[in-house]
């Protein structure tokens, strides 16, 4: 079968990017097919796919005479880099050089997911946020948040990650610690006012059990304070809420899936 790849796809779905050294382009390929074969997964990286012979020996020799071949290939994996999700690496577990490293890096710089299969190569794949797998792991993870990715939980979970810089720097200008224990603090001034939300909710409640239609608090205060203590939180704690974010809503699909295996056995 071969591997449904390029930069588009017809319906919204996990964009996958696969990097390896061009000595393991029949690996790449393979993963390629595999991910083709779960739904809600695309490939979008098309230099696995027959390569050509020129691009083949300018990888392996690092000679191009016209140039051209060399550029289009790198404009060519840019362009697929730019419109993934997540960026695949196949890693070898020891120093090595490769045209993967510098793709890894402009994934990195565009704030794309990264996620090794195998051991860490280099320093830099030890960076925060940089996840690690084995093979069999990823086509698991795959198939759990496919689903998420396709509800565009991908683009809003990045959206996410700028709230939290946004917050943290308002957190340095305008929150002042009142103790010592500046974490303490914190933490006790975000419970109290998590409670406070909570009674308002309970008071739109009661309002409009009574007939009283008025919202307007839920918009004003309880949604975007929901948000605020969520990124204080997160901040504090070294959470990161775009990845807690995603990895709650699979949660969420595996658990309707496991329910749904389950009611044929209740039955």
């Amino acid at each position: 079968m071969t591997a449904a790849t390029g930069p588009a796809a017809t319906t919204p779905t996990m964009r996958v990017y696969i990097a390896a050294d061009f000595a393991r382009v029949a690996d790449a390929q393979a993963l390629a097919t595999t991910c083709a074969n779960q739904p809600g997964v695309h490939v979008v990286s098309r230099w696995h796919i027959e390569p050509r012979d020129a691009e083949i020996d300018a990888a392996r020799t690092g000679r191009d005479p016209g140039g051209s071949t060399a550029t289009e290939a790198a404009e060519r994996n840019i362009a697929d880099i730019r419109s993934c999700d997540v960026m695949v690496v196949l890693t070898t577990g020891m120093p090595a050089r490769g045209g993967r490293h510098f793709e890894t890096g402009i994934a990195h710089a565009m704030g794309k997911r990264i996620i090794l299969v195998g051991d860490r190569e280099h320093a830099f794949h030890h960076l925060a946020g940089i996840e690690i797998t084995s093979a069999a792991e990823l086509h698991a993870k795959l198939q759990a948040e496919a689903p998420v990715a396709a509800l565009g939980g991908r683009q809003l979970a990045e959206g996410l990650a700028r709230l939290c810089r946004l917050q943290r720097d308002f957190d340095a200008t305008h929150f002042t610690a009142t103790s010592a224990n500046e974490l303490e603090a914190k933490r006790a001034h975000i419970a109290l006012h998590v409670t406070i939300l909570a009674g308002k909710l309970a008071r739109i409640e009661e309002r409009l059990a009574h007939g009283v239609e008025d919202v307007s608090v839920l918009h004003e205060e309880v949604v975007p304070d929901l948000l605020v203590y969520a990124a204080q939180l997160a901040n504090l704690y070294n959470v990161d809420l775009a990845d807690a974010y995603l990895t709650r809503l699979a949660s969420v699909v595996a658990r309707d899936r496991r329910d749904v295996a389950a009611a044929p056995e209740a039955q």
